[in-house]
């Protein structure tokens, strides 16, 4: 079973005994509530196509559980977002859209967790959203709301942030940013695009809304995003894209390994195959870090070199801990809030190095109706090393078209498609020479189509800045040897 979770670095691992696909989006965004004197309603927003499944839970004052037909919560038996709790315990859609009025929420802040299931990965994949309907007894036209801190990484440097508000009847929305930069000091809040080509080690968005009249203006930010480099790599979803496999420790001295990828047919894409050697790191269990105070302490670990995140699991008198810590692996320390008296401990791995990426030689690229079949090769020393782990890098090419002629115009709208695939919709278009302007134009869901709505008899040109499609990985397996 792959299991994927939007807090940590995401790892595949394929399983030919079973094909379903799950993964829990937890919740770091807090919904604040706490202006509202009443939530009559949730809509939940994407798509749930058939063999899938969604589940939605909430968290209050550090409790995760589920709301009752009546709109009042019901704690979980076991605090956990976990996946299996979730497809057992939480809310579906369904159950959520049939409240009318959720007290629950009413003048709290909340997490959520959304839990999405397939079981088949030909299938597409569920979306999920939630939106919620809420009102105040007072007259409120101003607001601001801040948005968690992303982080982007110490070697970060934007490209771009963008967003898309929405307003009515005399409302009006605006986003800021301000960002941390590299030597950890913070900037001030400025416009999104004062912050492009700056590095930054993370970001922060600040939303003012304001209102004329209540109940008839309305403000909103659609959506807001960030586009950014790591390093070499651009890390935003129009660039290259990476698969990084598990990590196995495979018990023997690794010398040659064999991959073979499907994926979707390479136009100006392509695939490159990287493998990475460690050592056995070393683990820790039970470690006893002290003694509760019933307030926030924070407790120093044994070993501090090379702390793998993921591998820490917190303990309150051998009970396990979920929620509401925090773990430093470069300083080795743990926050939490114990209660007075309990024995805190801990289990961890320490001694995990860096992955030194070795790139693999393609050997075959095989084409069948539906997919391109590629094969790389490793075949080398590993000084004994037995701890591997497979990296893809999906890159895509982009450059710019003069002049494509695209057709003659009816007179009626008329859908064009373009040779390459619009980036970021920087596209003129001309009828027998002419710029138009965005009226005479669209820029369709599809990047490699436009429509046009001209007089009859132009000749209709585009020069445009072109990206090719990110390879689409649809499954892949290794094959290692002594």
């Amino acid at each position: 079973m792959s299991n994927i979770t939007s807090q940590n670095n995401i790892r595949y691992q394929i399983d030919t005994l079973n094909t379903t696909h799950t993964g829990v989006i937890s919740g770091n965004n807090v919904l604040n509530f706490t202006r509202a004197d009443k939530v009559s309603k949730i809509t939940v927003n994407g798509t749930q196509p058939s063999g899938t499944a969604r589940y939605i839970a909430f968290c209050i004052n550090g409790i995760w559980g589920k709301l009752t037909p009546s709109g009042t919560f019901s704690p979980f038996t076991s605090n956990t977002a976990s996946y299996t709790n979730l497809e057992e315990h939480a809310n579906t859609p369904q159950e959520l859209e049939a409240l009318t009025d959720i007290p629950a929420l009413a003048g709290k802040s909340c997490g959520t967790a959304i839990a999405l299931m397939s079981t088949d990965p030909d299938n597409i994949l569920p979306a999920c959203s939630l939106s919620f309907t809420c009102s105040a007894n007072g007259q409120q036209l101003t607001a601001i709301e801040y948005s968690p801190v992303y982080d982007l990484g110490a070697e970060s440097q934007i490209v771009s942030l963008t967003s898309q508000t929405a307003a009515t009847n005399g409302g009006s929305a605006a986003l800021q940013a301000r960002i941390t930069k590299p030597d950890g000091s913070l900037s001030e809040w400025g416009a999104l695009d004062s912050f492009s080509g700056v590095k930054a080690q993370a970001v922060q968005f600040m939303g003012t809304y304001k209102a004329q009249s209540v109940g008839v203006s309305s403000a909103k930010i659609e959506n807001a995003s960030v586009i950014y480099s790591d390093g070499k790599s651009i890390t935003s979803g129009v660039s290259d894209g990476e698969i990084i496999s598990l990590t196995e420790d495979w018990y023997m001295p690794v010398k040659s390994c064999r991959l073979t990828v499907k994926h979707s047919p390479l136009e100006q894409s392509t695939i490159k195959a990287y493998i990475a050697f460690r050592k056995s790191p070393t683990q820790v269990k039970a470690e006893n870090l002290g003694i509760g105070t019933g307030g926030r302490k924070t407790y120093q670990l044994q070993n501090t070199g090379g702390l793998k995140y993921d591998t820490l699991k917190l303990y309150y008198d051998n009970m396990r801990v979920y929620t509401d810590y925090e773990f430093n692996c470069e300083a080795g320390r743990v926050t939490c809030a114990a209660p007075e008296g309990v024995i805190v401990s801990c289990d961890y791995e320490y001694g995990w190095e860096s992955e030194e990426w070795q790139e693999m030689s393609l050997s075959s690229r095989l084409s069948y109706e539906d997919y391109d079949q590629s094969e790389y090769r490793y075949s080398g020393s590993s000084e004994g090393l037995s701890v591997c782990a497979l990296k893809m890098i999906l890159s895509t090419t982009s450059g710019h078209i003069n002049g494509e002629r695209l057709g003659t115009s009816t007179g009626r709208v008329q859908s064009f498609k373009l040779s390459r695939r619009i980036n970021d919709g920087k596209i003129n278009v001309y009828a027998s020479g002419n710029i138009l302007s965005g009226k005479n134009f669209t820029l369709l869901d599809d990047p490699q189509y436009i429509s046009v709505n001209v007089s009859a008899g132009k000749i209709i040109l585009a020069d445009y800045d072109w990206i090719s499609e990110t390879p689409e990985v649809y499954e892949y397996y290794a094959v290692y040897s002594e």
